[in-house]
């Protein structure tokens, strides 16, 4: 009605924001079939108002019986301009096509379209049609009460005053997509903004967690003194160092120059690094990490007291999750522990927080950055996250179906613009900043779970291994540890004493081994040259011959006249013929010697046996065994 020359509505309206249309994928513009789309709200309707409210849908078999009678399509009235529900008449499908040849028009309903018309030729007369969509519903007694059900949508927007019975797209026949793409329904955990929990200070209520029964290890992980940022100012400005970043690499073949960035880690504790599980399962002689590494051109150029050198760690033991192997996508996940703890006295090495209290997973996060390497410089980039189910939508787009207990973390960059591209390292770190007490931390909330291929998933978004899952294995796979020499040391002197071998597990082929001759080296007074290691050989073919680089040659061991054992690893190029020179002195003159005193021998290779466990790319078990 109006007051005072206004129009004031009873109800006020409800304008929802779209988050995303979904179209059906077979819609084709030059076809009416598959006509559909669904609409998702960036934000729910409010459906407590009575202007507001959802349609039925005949979700069962009981609900979709007998869908011809009691149809109403919406329309507009020609009296008062108001919305209305018009009775209209389903027909037959031959009937309705027949009426449409009588056009010269070829109609095909199939089982997606149907054909209705207004029953009344006065309701007609007041019929005034909607643009396309108009629902046809159905009107049926549900629990004593009237509803109305969704059976379709008018196509053309000609529902009124058509010569030839109007097209309804028939929503029986997309009941499945429609319930499918609506799946993800579970509404996404609240976020908090980082207050403080009602029984105490976060700080509090982690020594208390770290006192309970069965949480020892707790203890490895130090509070007050991650997750801190650093900065430095350079000759190219002010960067930012995240401390906890790691860069793992590793050295492919022989050849100590074949050095590769295979990933990227963070530092958990100055034992441990977190990584993805790929990037410990690429091909490698060996690998290394490097700590406190954030450019190298500048910190190779630095001069002077400001300039802190990086730290190069060696790795004791890899821990990849016992699940990877069967589920890769879903644990892609390791732990790296060290064989040396890390130096947190370096300013630019320290570890990041892990979110082992709750208030912190469910936190929304003060800033969301991911830190990579590129051409080692370690970059970091601005990330949004998505919402849970957003992520688990967009992957089951692309057919990667998870439960919401596996979703990994999913976010996009937050300003294309303002920043430049970053292509991320498999294991790359994203850490969020939360506010912990009276302070602002970062804490680990996943791992790069990509593996760095070329256009490996391109539509989605940046996907990461859902830290908050793997606590509990973490913590498990951790121990109190103490320093440990890198090599073995004498710790006191050792004189020599007479060894009383074991019987060998074969008996029958002790015949193979001489106890009587074996592990002698020639002393001085004799004729053979001092310098000569007896057992030594080096391992020629026709691919790799003994004048090349002493990095790209591999050594053999001597065990008996007709056997000697190497690396599994250097039988595995496509060398067709072997041979092994023994007797010689140097390293940087491999080569036969018929005039010497005691002349080398070159013996060929019969057969190479390589152990059957043996993995050439972990290198487990690199050995063979050469007759």
């Amino acid at each position: 009605f109006d007051r005072n020359g206004t129009s004031v509505c009873t109800q006020s309206t409800q304008k929802l924001r779209i988050q995303r249309v979904i179209i059906h994928p077979k819609f084709g513009t030059n076809s009416s079939a598959d006509n559909i789309a669904l609409i998702e709200f960036l934000n729910p309707a409010d459906i407590s108002q009575p202007n507001v409210n959802p349609i039925c849908l005949p979700v069962t078999a009981e609900l979709r019986a007998n869908p011809k009678t009691n149809l109403n399509v919406a329309f507009i009235s020609r009296v008062d301009q108001s919305y209305s529900n018009i009775p209209v008449r389903y027909l037959e499908s031959v009937e309705c096509m027949r009426q449409y040849a009588d056009r010269d028009i070829t109609l095909n309903l199939e089982h997606k379209r149907l054909c209705a018309e207004i029953a009344n030729k006065q309701d007609e007369q007041n019929c005034n049609a909607l643009i396309a969509g108009s629902p046809l519903q159905e009107m049926k007694l549900f629990g004593q009460q009237e509803r109305y059900f969704l059976r379709g949508f008018e196509l053309l927007g000609l529902a009124c005053n058509l010569r030839a019975p109007p097209l309804y797209n028939n929503l029986e026949a997309y009941l499945d997509w429609i319930l499918y793409n609506m799946r993800y329904n579970e509404p996404d955990a609240v976020e908090t903004n980082g207050e403080l929990p009602a029984n105490g200070t976060l700080e509090s209520r982690w020594l208390k967690l770290q006192q309970e029964p069965g949480r020892e290890k707790l203890r490895l992980f130090n509070m007050s003194a991650c997750g801190m940022t650093k900065t430095r100012t350079e000759t190219t400005g002010q960067i930012t160092i995240y401390p906890w970043s790691v860069t793992v690499f590793g050295v492919d073949g022989l050849n100590s120059d074949d050095i590769k960035v295979h990933g990227m880690g963070a530092l958990i504790s100055e034992w441990y690094i977190l990584t993805s599980a790929h990037v410990v399962q690429q091909k490698a002689s060996w690998r290394y990490l490097v700590m406190g590494l954030y450019n190298i051109l500048l910190q190779s150029e630095c001069r002077g007291d400001s300039c802190v050198p990086y730290q190069e760690g060696v790795i004791r033991h890899v821990i990849v999750h016992p699940s990877y192997e069967k589920d890769p996508r879903n644990h892609n996940i390791a732990l790296i522990e060290l064989q040396q703890p890390a130096n947190l006295t370096n300013p630019h090495i320290s570890p990041i927080c892990m979110p082992f209290i709750k208030e912190l997973q469910k936190s929304k996060p003060l800033d969301l950055v991911v830190t990579s390497e590129e051409e080692y410089d370690v970059r970091s980039k601005q990330l949004t996250g998505l919402a849970p189910t957003a992520c688990q939508r967009q992957l089951a787009q692309e057919g990667f179906l998870t439960s919401a207990r596996n979703v990994p973390w999913c976010a996009v960059d937050a300003d294309n613009r303002g920043q430049s591209a970053l292509l991320l390292n498999p294991g790359a770190s994203l850490q969020a900043l939360l506010q912990f007490d009276e302070q602002q931390r970062y804490f680990l909330r996943g791992v790069n779970l990509r593996n760095n291929l070329p256009n490996e998933f391109p539509y989605l978004p940046e996907l990461f291994t859902n830290v908050d899952r793997f606590l509990d294995w973490i913590v498990d796979s951790m121990k109190f540890k103490e320093p440990e020499p890198m090599w073995p040391t004498a710790t006191k002197s050792v004189s020599s004493r007479q060894v009383s071998v074991n019987p060998i597990r074969n008996t029958s082929k002790n015949r193979l081994l001489d106890f009587n001759n074996c592990g002698r080296m020639s002393t001085s007074n004799e004729t053979v040259d001092s310098n000569i290691i007896p057992w030594m050989g080096y391992l020629s073919s026709d691919k790799t011959l003994l004048n090349a680089t002493k990095d790209s040659r591999c050594a053999v061991t001597l065990i008996s006249e007709w056997y000697a054992v190497g690396l599994a690893h250097c039988f595995s190029s496509n060398s067709t013929k072997y041979s092994i020179l023994f007797g010689i002195n140097s390293v940087q003159g491999l080569k036969e010697c018929t005039e010497c005193v005691y002349p080398t021998q070159t013996i060929p290779v019969e057969r190479i046996t390589i152990h059957p466990q043996y993995n050439n790319s972990t290198y487990n078990n690199d050995i063979a065994l050469v007759k």
